[in-house]
């Protein structure tokens, strides 16, 4: 039997209460909502995650949850991973003004999305990843054996020299996940470490999975013990280049590849979850580099540059950090800065190619 209730029986109802939809619909432990920083609940990460203000119910993590995020209605949306129209039917049930039913994981009379039905998917799937070398002992791929009520098939994600993605070919057109991207972090010696496994959906939003190795495979959870990006890399280079996520660090590592800067190669990095997650054991990896911090264009991006400063001005043989310039666009990153600049390399390029066909 279907059900329907509108949005102004929800507001109507819950009132002043955001705090009990939060704790008991969206799922998030009554001791974050206090207005500090806690874990993120949905993508784990230390100290990136808070209630914004818990008259409305605003909820923020600056990793997997910094946009759309108005109110509480928004956060069942992101912490039980369902469309609008079923938050709706989750807090009503909760309120007591669905008739029909009872509170569940699935709502029942109700016509899931089809993208609603794709992410609950995507977040039943098991995952176990095995990297798959050359004969010189080089990164070849990532194989990814995943299962989900029963049905078990496995994906190879090729190692392009930066990261690891599947080919086209592998990944369905129906499939709600724009993107696929593994990121791996090696330890001092070369070996695997942990992964970020990065899922860029069609409709814009960004889901990071963390694993880590167990001796023979990479499984889910986080590593106990952080290391940074690249970290032989950076144990070996005398100048290292620090940026806000993997995302940004394998385009700064494309870009350099290309356009070699003068002197010695620098190491590139970063590390899991960004702003307030730099802890002590990251610190031997830095001692006598010449450090250059490349931010966001962001207030998390300046709060984890005076992080850095603070934590590492006294081990580094120098710091810089680079200032975008006024002008520039909100949230702007290095990756974002690689593409502006490549598109108008090969725009000058053309011109010159359209010059000299001229003559």
């Amino acid at each position: 039997m279907g059900f329907s209730v509108s949005l102004h029986q929800i507001v109507d109802a819950v009132g002043k209460n955001t705090r009990d939809v939060l704790v008991r619909v969206a799922g998030i432990p009554a001791e974050f909502c206090d207005e500090k920083h806690h874990p993120c609940p949905a993508c784990g990460g230390l100290d990136r995650f808070r209630v914004l203000d818990l008259e409305e119910g605003t909820c923020f993590c600056n990793r997997c949850f910094n946009k759309r995020n108005g109110n509480y209605i928004n956060a069942v949306m992101h912490f039980r991973n369902v469309g609008f129209r079923d938050a709706l039917l989750l807090i009503a049930d909760y309120l007591g003004i669905r008739k029909e039913g009872t509170f569940a994981q699935a709502v029942p009379g109700c016509r899931a999305s089809a993208t609603s039905k794709k992410k609950a998917m995507t977040s039943k799937i098991k995952r176990v990843l095995h990297p798959i070398y050359n004969t010189d002992g080089s990164r070849k791929g990532m194989r990814v054996d995943s299962s989900c009520d029963g049905k078990e098939w496995s994906t190879f994600f090729p190692w392009n020299g930066f990261t690891y993605q599947p080919v086209p070919r592998e990944v369905s057109a129906n499939s709600h996940v724009k993107k696929h991207t593994i990121y791996e972090y090696l330890d001092a010696d070369g070996g695997p470490h942990h992964i970020v496994y990065r899922l860029d959906l069609k409709q814009g939003r960004k889901i990071p999975m963390q694993f880590h190795w167990d001796g023979s495979a990479y499984v889910l959870g986080k590593s106990e013990e952080q290391i940074p990006y690249n970290a032989p890399d950076v144990l070996k280079a005398k100048r290292v280049f620090f940026v806000e996520g993997e995302k940004c660090a394998a385009a700064l590592q494309w870009d350099l590849s290309r356009n070699p800067p003068e002197g010695e190669m620098p190491a590139v990095t970063c590390i899991n979850c960004g702003c307030g997650a730099f802890s002590d054991s990251y610190i031997p990896y830095f001692e006598g580099k010449d450090l250059f911090i490349y931010p966001d264009n962001d207030a998390p991006g300046e709060r984890l540059a005076c992080e850095l400063v603070e934590k590492l001005s006294s081990v580094c043989k120098s710091i810089k950090v680079y200032k975008w310039p006024d002008g520039t666009p909100e949230k702007w990153d290095i990756a974002d800065e690689i593409v502006k600049r490549n598109a108008e390399r090969k725009a000058t390029e053309a011109e010159i190619v359209v010059e000299s066909g001229l003559k």
